[in-house]
């Protein structure tokens, strides 16, 4: 988050091909459980991909300001900035 590398393992929960797939963060060393899915669509350009996610922070009253406050946003951030990357691979 922010302008930290993060690195994690992940474990797939479920997979459809073409259609779908879904995975966690797996590990003890992670301070936060994350589930995230990739749906694909075909539409008349190509395929229209959907990111979808849930986590939840180990903190108190004062873990659920700060995600309100900074931690979303990182997060948002950081997966519009991976989706890109994604996108422009598969491009070329």
């Amino acid at each position: 988050m922010g302008k930290k590398k993060s690195e994690f393992d992940e474990e797939a929960i479920e997979f459809v091909p073409n259609k779908k797939v879904t995975w966690r963060i797996i590990g003890a060393k992670q301070p936060f459980k994350m589930t995230s899915a990739w749906i694909f669509e075909p539409n008349a350009n190509g395929t229209k991909l959907t990111n979808s996610g849930e986590y939840s922070l180990p903190y108190s009253v004062l873990g659920v300001l700060l995600d309100k406050v900074m931690i979303h946003k990182d997060l948002e951030k950081g997966l519009i900035k991976f989706q890109e990357n994604i996108k422009k691979a598969l491009e070329t």
